[in-house]
């Protein structure tokens, strides 16, 4: 079923400005909401913070108890090895709950239960498995398939031939052609140029460790992506293996080689 929200139910202030999520120790940030939208990985030393920008989505999905459990300081997922499976199910719960309808181009495919925004453009061939979540002005296609567990903000453009699973697209990022993105979070501004791969998953099939500004933190995770912090740029081409984490606004070579915590101007390894 694709379900369709409007502006009227849009959450007219974003969602707050970042995601936080509590790591380790499961310390709740004082304010116990979801506080500036970023990634705040927590240990037992200090505080670790992602910026990755403004993500629109519709207001009652964080009025779901549950969805805001997943999605809020109250969620360790980096410990929780069924994070992904709990986010899609509660994913489902949420929009099977609304009534309105979208209609899906007749060169398009679609399964599972989905909610669009207003002037979401699908292109032909694009092929979206539920249960997702796609915002205002998005843009996908053409040939492009969006698997379940992904969430999608305003403005996003994924081009041709794209790939995502199970993952957070913030608002005004771009994917450009013949790329793939598993179990990671792009953050608001980031462009992603052809070719690029984001690797969730180790060849020996062991847990991923996470690159942190601190240094590698262990997780529960056998499939984690990477973290793209606001406003970066990935060149066409580039390899990076799980657990990676880009700063904001960092510029990554075309065609290059990369893994862990990437700060820095133009880095990479060819």
């Amino acid at each position: 079923m694709a379900t369709r929200f409007d502006e009227a139910s849009t959450s007219a202030r974003l969602l707050q400005n970042y995601l936080r999520i509590a790591w380790q120790d499961q310390t709740v940030p004082r304010s116990g909401e979801l506080g500036p939208f970023r990634l705040l990985f927590r240990t037992r030393f200090d505080v670790m913070i992602a910026d990755c920008g403004n993500l629109s989505i519709p207001q009652g999905l964080t009025d779901s108890p549950k969805l805001k459990h997943l999605m809020s300081p109250n969620l360790n997922f980096l410990s929780n090895a069924n994070w992904a499976e709990s986010l899609k199910s509660e994913l489902d719960s949420f929009i099977v709950r609304h009534e309105s309808r979208y209609e899906i181009p007749s060169n398009v495919s679609v399964s599972g239960n989905l909610l669009f925004g207003t002037q979401v453009v699908l292109l032909p061939g694009t092929v979206v498995e539920g249960p997702c979540v796609i915002g205002s002005g998005t843009v996908i296609g053409p040939n492009a398939f969006i698997r379940p567990g992904t969430v999608v903000g305003d403005s996003v453009k994924i081009g041709f031939g794209v790939e995502v699973k199970c993952s957070i697209l913030f608002d005004n990022c771009a994917i450009n052609h013949h790329s793939y993105v598993g179990h990671s979070m792009i953050g608001q501004g980031v462009n992603i140029g052809a070719g690029v791969i984001l690797a969730a998953r180790r060849l020996d099939n062991k847990r991923v460790r996470l690159a942190t500004p601190r240094g590698c933190i262990s997780t529960a995770q056998l499939k984690l992506g990477s973290i793209i912090e606001r406003d970066a740029v990935l060149g066409v081409g580039l390899r990076l293996m799980p657990g990676s984490w880009v700063a904001r606004g960092i510029h990554l070579r075309p065609k290059s080689y990369s893994s862990g915590f990437l700060s820095g101007t133009d880095v990479g390894s060819d």
